[in-house]
């Protein structure tokens, strides 16, 4: 699946493979605290999905996965 989509908030059109879906609140908030902000977000199944660029994302990433991301 490869699509191109408009987010809701931003002007930027984004691929579906440049982008990862996050939907844990805390690793939002993470990555948010250490600059990657989110391209688009929504709502499913009551959770706030947010929208990332795999290249703004994948160093913050690796360290949260090391649980050195604080």
């Amino acid at each position: 699946m490869n699509e191109l989509v408009k987010p809701a908030f931003q002007t930027r059109f984004y691929n579906t493979k440049e982008v990862v879906r996050i939907v844990d609140r805390y690793e939002q908030f993470l990555f948010i605290k250490h600059g990657a902000y989110p391209v688009d977000m929504y709502e499913k199944n009551e959770n706030l999905v947010m929208i990332f660029l795999k290249r703004d994302t994948k160093e913050l990433y690796e360290l949260y996965r090391q649980y050195k991301l604080k």
